[in-house]
């Protein structure tokens, strides 16, 4: 694939590529290259800003590079080398061949070295994994500004394979995935496909997005965009919900793929909602439940579970006196990694009210079942007191608390629990429950996990932050317990991540984290409208 040939292009043994930013090396190779040959490697030296966004419902990264192009040598021929702003090939700096048509590609890859005497390459793979970072970025558009006398050029840039996805027509249908002959035109009982019904060309809506991921980013074999063990995929699932789709003619692969994944359900055993990401170094693709993610936020022998990344501390904040003994918020057993995970700027954010009363309401979730010939209005499972036990079910019970009991975030009014607050909605699939369990109880799910309380904290960057992830909060000295700290301190689920690399000194992340729970509970009167 294009990304793995440019990566085995690069020197292993160069040392042009070698940083040291906040006391931690790094190898950062940012190389502009498109089809034509036109390649031009980016000094980190010459970089002034270098921007790359995680978000949780966004499954690509979305990146800027700003850079100093002063007489637009970027594009042009330089003779005097003592005016370059990048590093020429001999005594001539061969300026880029800008193509404009989306395959002008910016190749990324950063690379942190545990041990600042290791020469390039010689942390494994499994290392690389965790701590660093590759991709491929297509230029979209640009624009110059003056900054102290420079001209200063600004790329925006997006995923190749978002770019792949925006452009082409899949031609997609869920019929090509049922077993059997299927280039016969047969179905696994020997019935022609066309003669089936809708119910039985039906396909997991997983198995869907996954194919649809390898025949559009054409990909050879499933092993090239997800892993895969024993002929399973175990981090890319299959879903509870199945699908009869076929693309319509105007739609892109990323329509198909967006609507595929909003119908999706998982078939984990709570059957929530799933999350779709392209992983930051390997670059396959995973499909998790989110309550799976949540099952691996904390241990019951209080200790940091498996995607609890570390603990960040809030320094310089003990209060006085010798005697103060507060409850442990965080893990006991949790990674911390010294002035990494201490604080530079942080805000917390209290659960937005109006967004609270808009998307945290019952759901009358209205259908037609055109087998049964009736209209069906269903309620139950998204009345909003059942949501709030699925929630405490799912995103809090595995959280720590006082005495192992963790208060959920989630309010109900007498004007939401009597149901006088509610919004009606519509489902086409009046046939299939699993379907609209993804458009009534998952929905819900979905937006009261990302009304919650809040974090926004800024910290010396490390590459291995990522969405999908927790980090625990804490403070560093002792305080005396109080009802704020029992919101602010604890574990929260990271949805969005910048890495922000400012010059060739400063690396830095912003982090904005949810937390689902109240380390115990804070007594709220709910007997009032």
């Amino acid at each position: 694939m294009i990304l793995q040939n440019i990566a085995d292009s690069i020197s292993n043994s160069s040392q042009d590529n070698e940083y040291i930013i906040n006391n931690q090396k790094y190898i950062i190779n940012i190389v502009f290259v498109n089809p034509d040959g036109s390649v031009l490697p980016l000094s980190k030296n010459d970089v002034r800003r270098l921007s790359i966004n995680d978000n949780i419902f966004n499954p690509f990264n979305v990146s800027t590079i700003s850079f100093k192009d002063n007489d637009n040598s970027f594009q042009r021929l330089k003779t005097d080398k003592t005016q370059s702003e990048f590093t020429p090939e001999l005594n001539v700096l061969n300026g880029f061949n800008f193509r404009g048509d989306g395959r002008d590609f910016l190749f990324i890859e950063v690379i942190p070295i545990e041990n600042v005497n290791d020469p390039y390459g010689t942390q494994d793979e499994d290392y690389n994994k965790v701590f660093g970072y590759r991709n491929l970025f297509v230029c979209v558009d640009d624009n110059t500004s003056d900054e102290n006398g420079d001209a200063i050029k600004t790329f925006n840039l997006i995923d190749f394979d978002e770019k792949l996805l925006r452009e082409r027509k899949s031609f997609f249908s869920s019929s090509s995935l049922l077993e059997g002959d299927t280039a016969a035109g047969a179905s696994l009982s020997g019935t022609p496909v066309f003669l089936l019904s809708n119910k039985d060309r039906e396909v997991e809506t997983g198995k869907c997005i996954k194919a649809l991921l390898k025949d559009t980013l054409i990909a050879k074999s499933y092993e090239q965009i997800v892993d895969v063990i024993d002929g399973s995929t175990p981090d890319f699932e299959d879903g509870l919900s199945k699908i009869f789709y076929t693309s319509p003619a105007n739609n892109t692969a990323l329509d198909d793929l967006k609507y595929l994944y909003s119908k999706h359900v998982s078939n984990s055993p709570e059957n929530d909602f799933s999350l779709l990401k392209k992983d930051n170094y390997t670059n396959k693709y995973t499909l998790k439940s989110v309550n799976e993610l949540f099952k691996n936020a904390y241990n019951d022998n209080d200790s940091a579970g498996l995607y609890n990344l570390e603990k960040i501390v809030i320094t310089g904040t003990s209060d006085s006196g010798s005697l103060i003994q507060n409850s442990k918020k965080t893990p006991i057993t949790i990674a911390s990694f010294g002035e990494f995970s201490e604080v530079k700027n942080i805000k917390f954010f209290n659960t937005d009210s109006l967004l609270n009363s808009d998307k945290l309401v019952t759901k009358a979730l209205h259908s037609y079942n055109f087998d049964g010939k009736e209209f069906s209005i269903e309620k139950a499972d998204t009345d909003i007191e059942n949501v709030r036990s699925t929630f405490d079910k799912n995103y809090v019970s595995n959280m720590k608390g006082e005495e192992n009991n963790p208060f959920p975030n989630f309010l109900i009014n007498q004007s939401k629990s009597i149901n006088l607050s509610f919004v009606n909605d519509y489902s086409l699939y009046g046939e299939n429950s699993k379907m609209r369990l993804g458009e009534g109880l998952n929905s819900i799910l979905k937006s009261s996990l990302v009304s919650n309380l809040a974090v926004e904290i800024i910290v010396k960057g490390q590459m291995f932050r990522k969405t999908g992830r927790f980090i625990s909060l804490d403070r560093e000295g002792q305080y005396v317990d109080n009802l704020f700290d029992d919101k602010f301190l604890g574990i929260y689920f990271i949805v969005d991540v910048d890495h922000e690399f400012i010059n060739d000194t400063d690396y830095v992340n912003k982090i904005l984290a949810i937390k689902t729970y109240i380390y115990k509970d804070p007594k709220f009167k709910e007997d009032l409208l």
